[in-house]
């Protein structure tokens, strides 16, 4: 039996990312998911922005976004992402903060007045109490395309990527997690494993008996518009409604708010959005474009996402084991965090000192939590 260095649960962003940093520093990777990119990462918006209102978040999302540039200049894989800058209108206030935030952490960015937004985005209204704060270097990401180029990558740095694989049950045995075992027989041992299943985690850890990580599972959802391939847009945020839009090719766009519905079960979520959600955010929508007539509704999505009763995540060692980490509850922000957040864990991995990591998300803050109101908080816009 092949013994790794790092065993990986989870082929979404967080399991990629951290399967990507780990062998390109010579470790020895097992990467298991059941269909990469199959889960809540599939299915979400792509948009990455600094634009962020935790500083933390602001940092991570500024070096996850170093780490893409590199990851595409260094593998000649352009094409995954789409260097479009982001808007966020805001209150003249909060944008002028926004603003001082952005300068202090050295992300490049200008502020606009109404009027410069009439003329960068025609067919949005600004509001005469708005002004809009423009990342010229934020981007949008094309998931099939990243995923396609990682896994060549991943292949060439000798990851075993172990597709069609279930993990049924988590080996423990004094405190070291010692094996983990599929549904279909494969057994596989590392000296160190990550839990990157996002939503899947809290399932899989307490029905192994190792651990009950306090996160809250939530369905996010989406829209697709039509739109005549003229209408200017680049992705866009306003703060007063929390609705985000951005261009899909040249004659579509994708909307959506974060609106959260906790579920139990990740895979609970509606094929469809739910026609409440469309007729919302479809009001919004129009209240914002100059001439809304040029739009048509196509459909929606929807995919699940976790948080925690804080609303920061989770990275770090899981309480009372020694060789198992968790990366969780990164909240529909994982394009954001992820890559930068598994470059911190597996730095800390190869170094042993966890005192590296965020102590604002350490895993063991939660220990003897019990009773906690599930919800959903909104720290990041």
């Amino acid at each position: 039996m092949t013994n790794y260095d790092v065993v990986i649960i989870g082929g979404g962003i967080s399991g990629i990312w951290t399967a990507y940093v780990a062998a390109s520093r010579g470790k020895k990777v097992a990467l298991i998911d059941p269909s990469l990119g199959s889960g809540g990462t599939g299915r979400c918006a792509g948009i990455h922005t600094t634009q962020l209102a935790l500083e933390i978040d602001v940092k991570l999302s500024k070096r996850s976004l170093e780490m893409l540039d590199e990851f595409t200049e260094k593998y000649e894989c352009s094409e995954i992402r789409e260097k479009c800058g982001f808007l966020s209108v805001e209150e003249t206030w909060m944008a002028r903060e926004s603003s001082k935030t952005l300068a202090r952490l050295g992300v490049a960015h200008i502020l606009l007045s109404k009027d410069e937004l009439n003329k960068l985005v025609p067919n949005i209204i600004v509001k005469d109490e708005e002004l809009g704060v423009y990342t010229p270097g934020d981007v949008l990401i094309n998931i099939s395309y990243l995923y396609r180029a990682m896994r060549k990558i991943l292949r060439e740095l000798n990851v075993a990527i172990y597709e069609q694989v279930l993990i049924k049950k988590v080996e423990e045995k004094e405190g070291y997690v010692v094996a983990v075992r599929s549904n279909n027989h494969v057994k596989l041992k590392g000296d160190h494993y990550v839990f990157a299943a996002g939503p899947w985690n809290k399932d899989l850890l307490r029905r192994s008996g190792i651990w009950s990580p306090p996160t809250i599972i939530y369905i996010c959802q989406a829209l697709s518009f039509s739109r005549p391939a003229d209408m200017k847009i680049i992705p866009t945020y306003f703060q007063d409604s929390h609705v985000y839009l951005r261009p899909e090719g040249i004659s579509q766009l994708i909307v959506g708010n974060g609106y959260a519905k906790i579920v139990e079960d990740p895979d609970d979520y509606p094929a469809r959005a739910e026609p409440e959600y469309i007729e919302e955010i479809s009001e919004k929508l129009c209240e914002r474009l100059v001439d809304p007539s040029q739009i048509r509704f196509i459909g929606g999505w929807s995919g699940p996402c976790s948080t925690t009763p804080d609303g920061y995540p989770m990275l770090g060692k899981i309480p009372g084991l020694k060789n198992a980490y968790i990366i969780d509850g990164l909240d529909g922000y994982g394009i954001m965090r992820a890559p930068a957040m598994a470059e911190l864990l597996i730095h800390a991995i190869s170094k042993d000192v966890m005192d590296d990591l965020p102590s604002e998300f350490d895993p063991a803050r939660f220990n003897g939590l019990k009773n906690f109101e599930p919800k959903v908080i909104e720290l990041h816009s």
